[in-house]
């Protein structure tokens, strides 16, 4: 094994990365949750969408995000409520 992979800075470095792709994982599935609210209000308010309208919007933004901004941390112990993933359209009966 060569001396760099156990290397402390390159440990560091891998656990870095991992990080920034747990946090813009995290950041995609709140906005698509988001997205999906949205859609659901839409619905209830009358607006029938399309399937391009739908795909249209993607959750992987970056426009709305601080990389390296202030996070609150202190309410990550509470978990949050259970995640329902339909799109209920209001031919389905909201």
């Amino acid at each position: 094994m060569a001396w760099w992979t156990r290397s402390p800075l390159r440990r560091q470095s891998k656990k870095t990365v991992e990080f920034l792709d747990l946090m813009a994982n995290s950041i995609i599935f709140s906005t698509t949750v988001d997205m999906t609210d949205t859609l659901r209000q839409m619905a209830v308010q009358g607006w029938e969408p399309s399937p391009d309208d739908i795909a249209a919007p993607s959750p992987h933004r970056r426009d709305n995000v601080l990389r390296f901004g202030d996070y609150d941390t202190a309410t990550l112990h509470i978990p949050p409520g259970p995640y329902d993933s339909a799109l209920r359209l209001p031919a389905d009966g909201l």
